[in-house]
């Protein structure tokens, strides 16, 4: 039961991640050989990283000066990479990630890693990360100016017939203006307070343990050796003031299986968990949202929370 529960949601979250990666300019059909995205700078390649893993993370302001300066100099440049789970987990060649068609080869073939290749790769191009992050951060007008210069540049496909990623962007910016929506602001920063918790950054991202952090967080946790799930685990959070809803996480799997009263929804994140020397990494950002924390920041080699 176990194994076909972990086989539906990798089917699930591959074609979701297919079609969103097919917005960022990463697969295209197969028909025609696809050629080579431009690859960019190890530099350039960095300042994105470091933008995105911002920007996934909330802190708005700070992606936003970085993505814009990547802008500023190099233009609407398209970055691909691999995590550095994706380089842990993986046992032989991998694909170029500048290169859609191996990508798609790999995929349909099969490869060395343990999800398929379309979904370990990251790739984003900079005008869109900018709109996306000024729609985050309520400046939606600004947001449309940029979804606006997006369009369908550097092999955007649809999402669906005739519809864009800077389409539907557009789309979202436009009602929340009808409906006045300003999103909330963060409180002073002298109200924050640290948390007694270690902490790692890799590829721009703050991973925390993941029983020490749902200790401190009030989140429930378990992880058990079960040889039918992804890396050999069963993990498993909970939140005492849901308890009909128990959050899945799958070693070395951006994803995250959400079961709510029997029934099953996937997410994805934005970095896998991974276990290292007994210890199971993931990132806090994540676990900050189940314990409803909305605004955090690193500072003084500690993790600032706001108050809730």
């Amino acid at each position: 039961m176990v194994k076909r529960i972990v086989l539906n949601v990798g089917m699930v979250v591959l074609s979701v991640v297919i079609v969103v990666t097919q917005g960022q300019g990463l697969c295209q059909g197969t028909g025609n050989p696809v050629p080579l995205l431009p690859k960019q700078p190890k530099e350039v390649e960095e300042q994105v990283k470091r933008a995105y893993a911002l920007f996934k993370q909330g802190q708005y302001e700070a992606a936003l000066s970085v993505a814009l300066k990547v802008h500023q100099q190099h233009g609407n440049v398209m970055v691909c990479w691999y995590p550095r789970w994706v380089l842990r987990y993986a046992k032989g060649h991998l694909p170029d990630p500048y290169d859609k068609g191996s990508i798609l080869r790999a995929t349909v073939e099969g490869s060395d890693l343990p999800i398929p290749a379309s979904m370990a790769v990251s790739a984003k191009s900079v005008r869109v990360l900018i709109a996306e992050i000024y729609e985050e951060m309520g400046e939606y007008k600004e947001a449309i100016k940029w979804y606006e210069k997006v369009g369908p540049k550097l092999g955007e496909k649809p999402i669906g017939p005739g519809i864009h990623v800077s389409h539907m962007g557009i789309i979202r910016c436009m009602q929340k203006l009808n409906q006045g929506y300003r999103p909330p602001q963060p409180p002073p920063k002298h109200t924050w307070r640290p948390l007694p918790l270690k902490f790692r950054e890799e590829d721009y991202f703050i991973l925390v343990p993941l029983d020490q952090a749902c200790k401190v967080l009030g989140l429930g946790c378990t992880i058990q050796p079960n040889p039918k799930m992804a890396g050999g685990k069963g993990i498993r959070v909970t939140k005492p003031d849901a308890p009909n809803i128990v959050y899945r996480l799958f070693l070395g799997h951006p994803v995250v299986e959400r079961l709510e009263s029997g029934r099953g929804h996937t997410e994805t994140l934005a970095y896998a968990p991974y276990e290292e020397d007994g210890v199971v990494w993931v990132p806090f950002y994540w676990l900050a949202k189940q314990a409803g924390i909305r605004w955090w920041g690193v500072r003084n080699g500690k993790i600032y929370v706001a108050p809730k």
